[in-house]
C-alpha cells in the first residue's frame, strides 16, 4: 500500500492534457470580446445564464447553440461556424503583429 506522499508524487508527475484546439478557440474569443469591450458577464445577463456557462462555451467545455450564436454575433460574425473558421486568420495576423513588435 502506498502512503499519501508517494501517491502525491505519482499524481504530480502526470502532465495535464491540453486541448490545443479549445485553447486556440478560447484565446481568439476572449481577445475578440475584449476588443469589442464586451464582457462574458454581459452576454450571460442578456441570455439569462451564468458567466460560468458563457466561459464554459468559450473554452469548449460545453456547447450551447444559443450562447455560441450570441458570442458570434457579439464579435461580428453571422454564425459560430464563421467565427471558428476565422481562427487561423486571426492567428496569422496576431503572429505577424508579434514578430513586428507592434503589439
Amino acid at each position: 500500500m502506498q502512503d499519501s506522499k508517494t501517491s502525491y508524487l505519482i499524481i504530480a508527475k502526470e502532465k495535464p492534457k491540453i486541448n490545443k484546439r479549445k485553447t486556440r478557440q478560447a484565446i481568439f474569443l476572449s481577445y475578440a470580446l475584449s476588443r469589442k469591450k464586451i464582457s462574458q458577464n454581459s452576454i450571460a445577463q442578456k441570455l439569462g445564464v451564468t458567466h460560468q456557462a458563457v466561459n464554459s462555451v468559450i473554452w469548449g467545455i460545453r456547447t450551447s447553440a444559443r450562447i455560441q450564436q450570441e458570442i458570434a454575433k457579439a464579435i461580428g460574425f453571422a454564425s459560430w461556424d464563421d467565427a471558428m473558421a476565422y481562427i487561423p486568420v486571426f492567428e496569422a495576423h496576431f503572429n505577424e503583429i508579434c514578430k513586428g513588435g507592434d503589439l
